[in-house]
C-alpha cells in the first residue's frame, strides 16, 4: 500500500480530523465505528485539538521573525537591531506657557526654570508641563511667556559596578525620547546610539527601551566605551511623560 502525501497546509481542527479519519483504513480494517462516542474518536479529536493549538503557536512564533507579519513590539525591536535601526520612543510635547498677573506690580516676578504647571483636559485628566527656561515678569508688566516641555523631571541614583556592559534599569516608564542625562562621579557622560565608534576611554552610554516601556542605561565594555568605576556615585535625570497622549500648543 502506497504512502499518502501529507497535507502540510492542513492545520485547523476540521482539516486535521478529516485527514486522520481518512487514514484509519490504511492502518487497520477493524476500526469501523467513526461515531463521536467511540473512544478512539474521542482520542483522535483530542489530538486534533492539541495539534491545532501547537500549529497556531508555531505559526505565531514564525510570524514574529518577519517585519511584515510581526505583531509584538519586542519582535520589531529585535528585528530592527539586526540592521542597526532603533525604534523611537514617546516624544514629549512642547508648548509656550503664559503667566499673567491681574495687575502690574512694583517689582519683578521671577519664574524659575523647571517650574511645574498642570493642564486640565476636558476628560478630567491632567498633563504636567515643566518650564525649560527661566522667565521674568518685569515691574509694570502683567505677563510673560516661557517655553515648556511635557512631563516631569525625575532623578535616580545608582552605584556603578566594575562590570563590562553594565545595564541599569530605570524605575520610571514612558520616558521621553533622548531625555536621559547620566553623570558618574559628578561628570556628565554622552549618550550615543551605539558603541561601535566609541574609544576605550570614551565616557559614553546608550539607552534601550523594551516593549513594556522600561528604559535601561547601558555602559561600555572597556574596549568600546569606559566601564564605570566600582562604587562611583551615579545618577540619571529623565523626563517622564505624565500622560499617554500629548497635547500640542
Amino acid at each position: 500500500m502506497g504512502r499518502a502525501s501529507l497535507p502540510y497546509t492542513a492545520k485547523d481542527y476540521e482539516s486535521l480530523r478529516r485527514e486522520l479519519v481518512a487514514r484509519i483504513p490504511q492502518l487497520t480494517d477493524r476500526w469501523t465505528d467513526f461515531n463521536p462516542t467511540d473512544p478512539g474518536m474521542v482520542l483522535l479529536e483530542l489530538f486534533c485539538g492539541v495539534a491545532e493549538m501547537l500549529f497556531y503557536y508555531l505559526d505565531a512564533q514564525t510570524a514574529e521573525a518577519f517585519l511584515p507579519t510581526a505583531r509584538q513590539r519586542q519582535s520589531l525591536v529585535n528585528l530592527s537591531k539586526l540592521i542597526g535601526y532603533r525604534l523611537d520612543g514617546p516624544v514629549a510635547a512642547t508648548t509656550e506657557l503664559r503667566f499673567s498677573l491681574p495687575a502690574a506690580l512694583d517689582g519683578d516676578i521671577v519664574i524659575p526654570v523647571h517650574a511645574i504647571c498642570r493642564a486640565r483636559l476636558s476628560d478630567g485628566t491632567a498633563i504636567d508641563f515643566e518650564t525649560v527656561l527661566p522667565a521674568t515678569i518685569p515691574h509694570g508688566a502683567v505677563s510673560a511667556t516661557v517655553p515648556a516641555r511635557q512631563g516631569r523631571r525625575k532623578s535616580e541614583a545608582f552605584t556603578a559596578r566594575d562590570v563590562r556592559g553594565q545595564r541599569v534599569r530605570l524605575a520610571g516608564k514612558n520616558i521621553a525620547e533622548s531625555s536621559v542625562a547620566v553623570s558618574v562621579s559628578g561628570e556628565p557622560w554622552t549618550e550615543v546610539p551605539h558603541f561601535v565608534e566609541s574609544a576605550a576611554d570614551a565616557r559614553h552610554y546608550r539607552t534601550e527601551t523594551d516593549d513594556q516601556g522600561v528604559t535601561a542605561v547601558l555602559f561600555g565594555d572597556g574596549v568600546n566605551g569606559v566601564v564605570p568605576t566600582t562604587g562611583a556615585p551615579s545618577s540619571s535625570t529623565i523626563w517622564r511623560l505624565s500622560a499617554r497622549r500629548a497635547i500640542s500648543a
